[in-house]
Parts: C-alpha cells; structure tokens; sequence
C-alpha cells in the first residue's frame, strides 16, 4: 500500500511506502544479561563487572573475584 500526499499548487510532494508485516521478523541472539563468570551476580546486585582475560577467554568478573584474580 503506497499514498501520494501533495499539496495541490506547489511541485513537491511527499511519498510514503507503507508495509504491512503478516510475520514478525525473527530475532536471533545470543544477548545475556552481564554477570560474573564466577558468582553470577551482577549490576542488579550491586556489583561492578570488569572484564578479564582468563586463559584464552574474555570472562566478567565482579569487584570481589576481580582483585582475587589480579592478585
């Protein structure tokens, strides 16, 4: 479905495209709420996360197991 909106004494005019989804677009993710790879608590628990470099990984760790690790 498509309108054409004008004005009737001037040049320009505006076209708008309308689209009417039947189905949802699917949505694949693998977004997770941060946590602590240790605790799994979280901003939510008062928590700071930093992220590390644990091996091979990149791993969130909070205020506590952070200054365990750099120890």
């Amino acid at each position: 479905m498509s309108q054409i909106l004008e004005k009737p004494q001037q040049r320009t005019g505006l076209i708008q495209d309308v689209l009417h989804l039947e189905k949802k677009p699917h949505l694949i993710t693998n977004a997770c709420l941060a946590s602590c790879y240790v605790c799994e608590k979280g901003l939510n628990d008062g928590y700071s996360l930093t992220a590390a470099i644990v091996g091979e990984e990149t791993v969130l760790l909070c205020n506590l197991h952070n200054s365990k690790i750099t120890q």
